[in-house]
């Protein structure tokens, strides 16, 4: 009897069949739940955008700094991750009040000059 190598027997035993009621078909390869169907590897992790979370947080912190991250941190205003989402938006409101603290210095200067 050959022995599969080590990677498919560690496959075979990430493979969830809990629960399945595979019958007479238990010896058929299609009854065995698919990659695509979360049978091995799958996680939430990817579908939930925690992914962008790490970047949002860095650009709003890199732009107490200098202001240029906060306009790329606008981009996580529709992130499917609430941390990123919610780092998108404090960076779009430290934006525009940035631009309008600008403005405002600006016409000041220009006023008394």
């Amino acid at each position: 009897v050959a022995v599969p190598p080590p990677f498919f027997r560690l496959a075979a035993a990430l493979v969830d069949v809990s629960g399945a009621d595979f019958g007479r078909d238990a010896h058929n390869i299609d009854s065995v739940p698919s990659l695509l169907e979360g049978g091995i590897g799958t996680t939430d992790y990817d579908e939930n955008g925690d992914d962008q979370a790490m970047p949002a947080c860095l650009l709003l912190l890199l732009g107490f700094f200098c202001v240029f991250p906060w306009l790329f941190g606008v981009c996580y205003v529709h992130s499917r991750s609430g941390t990123a989402r919610m780092a998108g938006i404090v960076s779009t409101f430290l934006v525009i009040i940035g631009f309008g603290i600008l403005v405002l210095v600006y016409v000041n200067g220009s006023r008394s000059a």
